[in-house]
């Protein structure tokens, strides 16, 4: 725990496994409970600031995670993995089913490699939780920068922005109004742009870069008589 602490990870991004002592006394963020842990309803008393995840293994232990409130759902393992040797994969149809059970985020385990992001992001799964895959890599910081760039490449194409009252999505991350107006063959035509109520200067559209959820009117003046 001080090692991350002093490595720079704030201390409520840190969970702790099964151990809701440790993180209790450790001052941590939360606890993943394991389906051999203490169950949450019996630790919620003590749990006071500190958020609780639950580790399940099939779709119908996905509603009593639910009833006991928990506020994430681990649930896996969904690809060949060694570390549950001989154990058949649940696969992305069990995934799809039980994060469609749940009413809190369900995080995929198991196996799962970079280039498994997509499918398992398309399957209901709101994150991955990955342990060999780093860890027994002989480059662990390379593997994690990988599973990274794997993982913002599908939050930007997931971007969705609201033009003229309409979702519209993005695909750039870096993503300005004068190109927003480009891709609409806009540019350097007589517009008003507005991003969330507010007015952009003219020599502000090169240099506003549009966020996830932003509002944009466009409001085009048109000659005529």
């Amino acid at each position: 725990m001080e090692a991350f602490r002093k490595a720079g990870v704030p201390a409520e991004k840190i969970i702790v496994n099964d151990r809701l002592d440790v993180a209790l006394a450790a001052g941590a963020g939360g606890v993943q409970l394991t389906e051999s842990s203490v169950p949450l309803k019996q630790v919620r008393p003590f749990l006071r600031q500190l958020a609780a995840g639950c580790s399940v293994h099939e779709p119908a232990a996905v509603a009593h995670a639910n009833e006991e409130r928990a506020d994430w759902i681990l649930f896996g393992h969904i690809y060949d993995t060694a570390s549950k040797p001989g154990r058949k994969p649940r696969g992305l149809e069990t995934l799809q089913a039980a994060a469609y059970a749940s009413r809190v985020p369900v995080i995929a385990i198991g196996g799962i490699k970079p280039h498994h992001i997509r499918e398992v992001k398309a399957a209901g799964a709101k994150g991955v939780a990955v342990m060999s895959g780093i860890f027994a890599s002989k480059d662990p910081a390379a593997a994690a920068a990988s599973y990274q760039t794997a993982i913002k490449k599908e939050e930007i194409n997931d971007m969705h922005i609201v033009v003229n009252g309409k979702s519209t999505p993005i695909s750039l991350q870096e993503l300005t109004i004068e190109e927003l107006l480009a891709s609409y063959s806009l540019q350097g035509k007589a517009v008003i742009v507005e991003i969330n109520g507010h007015i952009v200067p003219k020599e502000r559209l090169g240099l506003t870069t549009i966020q996830e959820g932003d509002r944009i009117e466009i409001v085009q003046f048109v000659g005529g008589g």
